[in-house]
């Protein structure tokens, strides 16, 4: 079986980038936004990127939901709290 992953981060700001092949930074909010911040948008194709400011990071759920080839796996994370890959993981 051929797995295939995509993790999507929502920004709204200039930020870092996280550099992996299966992460997709999308800019969240586009289409009300003044900053152009280095990565693609909510605001193509079929979207509701206008309503942002009540729907948050979901008009990113929506864009991938409606403008991607859907990978096996679907994942999306904030700008600011990542997922941890790390091998060690520590628990509280």
């Amino acid at each position: 079986m051929n797995n295939s992953v995509k993790i999507y981060t929502s920004h709204h700001k200039p930020s870092a980038f996280l550099n992996a092949a299966i992460i997709k930074p999308l800019h969240v909010g586009k289409a009300n936004s003044c900053n152009e911040i280095g990565c693609p948008g909510d605001d193509s194709g079929d979207n509701i990127s206008f309503k942002n400011p009540f729907y948050c990071e979901l008009t990113a759920h929506y864009w991938v939901w409606k403008n991607e080839e859907l990978a096996d796996y679907v994942g999306f994370m904030h700008y600011r709290r990542h997922l941890n890959f790390s091998e060690k993981q520590t628990f509280f």
